[in-house]
This record gives C-alpha cells, sequence and structure tokens, in this order.
C-alpha cells in the first residue's frame, strides 16, 4: 500500500505541473480490508477496476502517456 500510495502522489504532481491543469485527484480504497478481512477477492478486483485519476484542465494531454512513464519506473529484485 505505502508504493501505491507513493505513486498515486507522484502522479498526482507530475499531472499538476502540466499547462491548464484545474485540479486533480485520485480514487483510493481500503483495498486491504476488502482483500484481508473480508476475503472477498471478487469485490477486490471489482473496486480496482476503476480510473484511478481524475483530472480537470483547460489543455487536455495523455494521462495513459504519463501514468506509462511511471510504471516504468518501478522495478524489483529479489534478493
Amino acid at each position: 500500500m505505502t508504493l501505491t500510495i507513493g505513486i498515486l502522489t507522484n502522479m498526482l504532481n507530475m499531472f499538476l505541473e502540466n499547462e491548464g491543469v484545474l485540479y486533480c485527484a485520485c480514487e483510493m480504497g481500503f483495498f486491504e480490508e476488502v482483500i484481508f478481512k473480508e476475503k472477498n477477492i471478487d469485490k477486490f478486483i471489482e473496486l480496482v477496476d476503476v480510473n484511478a485519476f481524475k483530472v480537470s484542465t483547460i489543455k487536455p494531454f495523455d494521462l495513459d502517456e504519463l501514468i506509462r512513464e511511471e510504471m516504468n519506473k518501478i522495478t524489483s529484485k529479489l534478493i
């Protein structure tokens, strides 16, 4: 969850740097509760299958491209 929140925060800041952006927000749910307390994977999949960001701008740009750029920065290594 820490990684998710960090990515969302970085993305919001990145979106705000674009000319014409009035505001932006992200959808955030308590996914751990659904997975670990409710043990309802179907509900989890339904909850995460929504747009993550809402951006209000007077000068449209490609959100998906910026999201791809940020996601490509994520790497992992098993040690």
